[in-house]
């Protein structure tokens, strides 16, 4: 496995990475297990979204011991802070972590999705609060 700077975050990641939807149809002990051998075979990113279901407690659970060895992502469709901060601090609880090494704003397509985002009492002020 190659292994990649990850832009200018400091981070180095695997050339693959694994993305949380497919381990949502698994049963948890089957997910684990996939997810153990993706790690097993050199795979350091792990990609899920608050909104893939049972994604993040599955990850959350195979990484358990784990964490200081991969990087995780995840994501939030919330646009207002309130909304983001619970969905940060349901992922960090699912996730079984007290960080997130990338997270990220799902399907920003729309200009007023940005504005909500950025504007007063948008998600980016709890982003910004959560990275200091």
């Amino acid at each position: 496995m190659r292994y990649l700077d990850f832009g200018r975050t400091g981070l180095k990641v695997s050339e693959l990475g694994f993305g949380g939807i497919p381990i949502l149809r698994l049963a948890a002990d089957e997910a684990v297990g996939i997810l153990h051998r993706a790690f097993d075979r050199g795979m350091t990113l792990f990609d899920t979204a608050n909104a893939y279901a049972t994604s993040e407690d599955k990850m959350g659970r195979a990484f358990a011991g784990r964490r200081d060895k991969i990087v995780l992502a995840t994501k939030t469709m919330k646009r207002d802070a309130a909304g983001a901060a619970e969905h940060l601090e349901n992922s960090l609880r699912l996730l079984r972590t007290d960080y997130i090494d990338i997270y990220q704003l799902h399907q920003v397509s729309r200009e007023e999705d940005w504005r909500a985002i950025i504007g007063p009492g948008g998600a980016m002020e709890v982003l910004v609060r959560a990275r200091e």
